[in-house]
């Protein structure tokens, strides 16, 4: 498991690598909970989520080995999880 650390606001984002997408580009996976920081949340909240973090990149990826997942093909994570947090501050 090839975990990826960042820290963005005095917090920690843990990314998985993912196998490449087919034009070889680099593609992790972070889980829900871990990204907004609470694992109290509804499906209605990931699916909404969802939709904010299409705009800057993220994707859903709700499958058996990576369920509630928000995958994203990127060379820079630190500017992705700064997208993310700052679009999921929508939520509240």
């Amino acid at each position: 498991m090839n975990d990826i650390i960042i820290n963005y606001q005095g917090k920690k984002y843990i990314y998985e690598r993912l196998s490449s997408d087919v034009n070889g580009n680099p593609r992790y996976k972070i889980r829900f909970a871990d990204l907004i920081g609470e694992f109290d949340w509804s499906e209605n909240t990931y699916n909404k989520a969802v939709k904010l973090l299409n705009g800057v990149g993220g994707e859903r990826m709700n499958t058996r080995h990576h369920p509630y997942s928000i995958k994203v093909t990127s060379y820079n994570l630190e500017d992705h999880t700064r997208h993310f947090v700052n679009r999921l501050s929508e939520l509240s």
